[in-house]
């Protein structure tokens, strides 16, 4: 058995986990497995819930006594009628369901015995009382997502371990730096202008739609209280938060939850019992339990709606039963919980929403709609992308924070956090660290774009002045500026993926066609090739594709990555799988030697990011459109072949010079600009001086890879370092002239 830290929520998950299996078997002799684990869950989180009671209760509280001796009752000489007995008293003065006695199942003395002692002797070490005097409420919430990663198996019944469970609801438990950040958002506007909490119908009214263990409104509650007294915590918890929750036992989390972040007043758990709702937000198919906003929340709509929304909503997509989405295009949940949020009008006037989000929401195309919403009707005021805040949710999270109203500001702030540094700065001064990492942004830059794409990093820096070169003062990534077109309309006969097969079918197959691994077998300027062979008849699309010659591109990477498949007579050409993609050029224009030096420069690569891979801090990955739309620099070939010659060898003495310094290659990159600047220009010549660059870049890595050495391997980087030189020249230099255009 793994050990944990006593004190830790790691242990005592680990204890919950230990008494919800001795809960289970005892129930499971009751009835059948699914209800049998639905009861013990719920009972496991209803032990928790007395222990932190009971050691935090003011003594003046009605109820006080009653949770103190059902918490005893259990320590002392655990008797089931006994405990039963004062927590449905408990139940009947509060209402809290978090209280309610089982349904359908009865656990005896010894099952409860066994479930205490699990609980509080995980690890073998014992839990002190004090400990769930002090522990955050918001764990709650995360012991109860941890217990539903333990399921019955379906043939066996016994209890197993499911990790995928949270990521097929997408639900996720909140770190508090991040509730700290959004709350403050939000909700210090209001403070700050000295807005009255409790003037009802206008008073202060904070939403989250799905609140799931209640951490963003037990979080309120604490916030509006440090800057009105803890005297105000009742009013606050009773007037202030609302929410809903599709899971009932999400929902007695949160009552509890917010509850007790209002020190357990008297009077209140009938509004906890109304404001913070079981029912799913989004609606369902049957018009019978459709959700009504306007009904829920009368009062709060029809005086203008919420002061702020924030949450953290699940991320599901409709592939993992998401049952409709009430906009057309939608799949993925937390879009149409943002939709509610517009369409609905649950926002007032002047009001704020926030919530973490999965960062897809900056470029996927079905977020578009609301995307353009948010940037047109509301105002941006701030934007957060970070990385690595939750664990195992597979995805980045963006963090906008919104405004109802029109935008004051032709601007909004963007922060950027994927540093461990960052983040555990994040983690203890959130709203001080997204200010000073805070850089601000022209919302026209992303209303510019086709899908509203939230594209923050484009104008950043100096690079910014090489996308206004590309696509013009606007930056419209869909609009290019002469002499620059997307890759798809020059002389490229096709761009495509590679055979839908994956690494075990490839393994298993043999034949007389090369075939490459994956993506991982491309690196820049080689290939390689691990061996592997298939027959022609397991090849579906054309084979003569995989017979030409072409340059082939990592599909799953941060960076282009690109190498030159040429054919020959002892080499037929490698077939590829679907995580390469192809791309075959035809006879007249640019040749493949000038294409790859620029897809595997660093100007294209910070082109790639800014515009791209940015926005995917985990698993970035180029789509085929990507590759279509990359920006090539246009080569007008007009030069006299005698001069055009005389000038590339003139190129070449610089490049074999330059090489012998450490200094750079700056009289390389003049000499590219004096080309570019000229009249006539003569972009032809640097079109032939990458293509001789790039053929000794490719024979440099084939020959360092078989005989590795110092000299050829820094021969290798000087070369690529030239390369880099000429293509940032060739991209930032303005050009004199204009002719032919291919």
């Amino acid at each position: 058995m793994r050990s944990y830290p006593a004190g830790s929520i790691e242990a005592l998950a680990a204890g919950c986990r230990a008494s919800l299996k001795e809960l289970y078997n005892a129930a499971r002799q009751q009835t059948q497995p699914q209800t049998a684990y639905i009861e013990s869950v719920r009972y496991t989180m209803r032990l928790l819930a007395i222990f932190i009671a009971a050691r935090r209760i003011p003594s003046i509280r009605s109820v006080s006594e009653l949770i103190r001796h059902a918490a005893e009752s259990v320590l002392t000489s655990p008797d089931y009628r006994v405990y039963e007995a004062f927590l449905a008293e408990v139940f009947d003065r509060t209402g809290l369901g978090i209280f309610r006695p089982p349904d359908a199942v009865e656990f005896d003395t010894n099952a409860l015995a066994a479930a205490i002692r699990s609980l509080l002797y995980s690890n073998n070490i014992p839990v002190e009382p004090i400990y769930f005097e002090t522990l955050p409420l918001s764990w709650l919430g995360s012991i109860y997502q941890d217990l539903l990663t333990i399921k019955p198996d379906d043939t066996t019944a016994e209890l197993r371990a499911s990790r995928s469970h949270r990521k097929k609801r997408g639900v996720f438990f909140t770190p508090p730096s991040l509730i700290t950040y959004i709350l403050e958002s939000v909700l210090s506007p209001s403070v700050e202008s000295g807005a009255e909490l409790f003037s009802d119908p206008k008073g202060l009214k904070v939403l989250d739609p799905a609140m799931g263990g209640g951490d963003f409104l037990a979080g309120t509650v604490n916030y509006l209280a440090a800057v009105n007294g803890d005297d105000s915590r009742a009013r606050i918890a009773a007037e202030c938060v609302y929410g809903v929750e599709v899971d009932p036992v999400s929902v007695d989390i949160s009552r509890f939850g917010v509850w007790g972040s209002a020190a357990f007043a008297e009077g209140i758990c009938d509004s906890l019992n109304t404001h913070l709702i079981c029912a799913d937000s989004l609606g369902a198919i049957d018009e019978h339990t459709a959700f009504n906003w306007q009904e829920e929340f009368e009062d709060v709509l029809q005086g203008g709606g919420f002061d702020a929304v924030v949450g953290n909503p699940p991320y599901i997509a409709s592939k993992n039963g998401l049952r409709y989405a009430r906009a057309p295009g939608q799949s993925d949940s937390y879009l149409m919980y943002i939709s509610e949020v517009i369409d609905e009008g649950l926002v007032r006037e002047g009001g704020y929403f926030s919530m973490v989000l999965p960062d897809p929401m900056l470029v996927r195309e079905n977020a578009a709609a609301v995307r353009r919403k948010l940037m047109s009707k509301w105002s941006m005021i701030s934007l957060l992308h970070i990385s690595g805040a939750f664990e195992d949710a597979g995805v980045a999270n963006v963090v906008p924070v919104c405004r109802n109203s029109p935008a004051s500001s032709s601007t909004f702030l963007a922060a950027r956090i994927d540093t461990a540094a960052d983040r555990r700065s994040f983690h203890v001064r959130p709203i001080q660290t997204v200010s000073e990492l805070a850089y601000p942004v022209r919302v026209a830059t992303v209303t510019a774009q086709q899908q509203c794409e939230i594209l923050y990093l484009l104008e950043q820096g100096e690079f910014g002045k090489i996308i206004r070169r590309i696509h013009g003062d606007d930056i419209a990534l869909s609009n290019y500026a002469e002499p620059f077109a997307p890759l798809q309309k020059l002389n490229v006969r096709a761009i495509y993926r590679g055979e839908e097969v994956g690494k075990a079918a490839i393994l298993s197959e043999t034949g007389d066609q090369p075939v490459l691994l994956g993506g991982q077998s491309i690196r820049p300027y080689e290939i390689l090739w691990e061996g592997n062979t298939a027959d022609l008849s397991w090849i579906r699309k054309p084979i003569g594709r995989y017979h030409s010659d072409k340059i082939l591109i990592q599909k799953s990477s941060a960076h282009i990555v690109a190498a030159l498949d040429h054919v020959t007579k002892r080499h037929p050409g490698y077939v590829f799988p679907q995580s390469v993609y192809g791309v075959e050029l035809g006879d007249r224009g640019m040749d493949a030697l000038y294409l790859l030096c620029i897809l595997n420069s660093q100007m294209m690569n910070e082109y790639i990011h800014r515009t791209v891979t940015g926005y995917k801090l985990l698993q970035p990955q180029l789509e085929i459109e990507d590759i279509r739309a990359l920006p090539i620099r246009r080569v007008n070939f007009i030069t006299p072949k005698t001069q055009r010659e005389n000038d590339l060898t003139q190129g070449i003495g610089i490049f074999e010079r330059e090489c012998l310094r450490i200094e750079g290659f700056s009289g390389l990159a003049n000499f590219t600009s004096a080309c570019l600047t000229g009249f006539p220009e003569k972009s032809d010549v640097v079109h032939d001086l990458l293509v001789y660059l790039g053929r000794e870049t490719m024979a440099l890595a084939r020959a360092n890879r078989k005989s590795p050495d110092a000299q050829s391997g820094s021969r290798l980087q000087v070369t690529r370092a030239a390369i880099d030189a000429v293509v940032w020249r060739l991209y930032s230099s303005k050009p004199a002239q204009m002719t032919l255009q291919w």
